[in-house]
């Protein structure tokens, strides 16, 4: 295959989860945060804090309205 895009992370990236609408990658790693990629535009469009420690795992609601890391 052929790499269509590179998304950028501050700190090395230990999981990934694709939202229902399978747009929106959730991408969660060592800098304790969760970013939301929209893959058709390539780009970041949300970012979520909170966990204490590395995101080692993310879920998401069936609906995508919630995210669990």
């Amino acid at each position: 295959g052929k790499v269509e895009a590179t998304l950028e992370a501050a700190a090395a990236t230990t999981s990934l989860a694709f939202l229902p609408d399978s747009n929106t990658l959730a991408a969660g790693g060592g800098d304790n945060k969760v970013k939301l990629w929209d893959i058709a535009q390539k780009k970041a469009v949300q970012e979520l804090t909170g966990p204490a420690l590395a995101v080692l795992a993310i879920a998401a609601g069936d609906d995508g309205k919630l995210v669990v890391a």
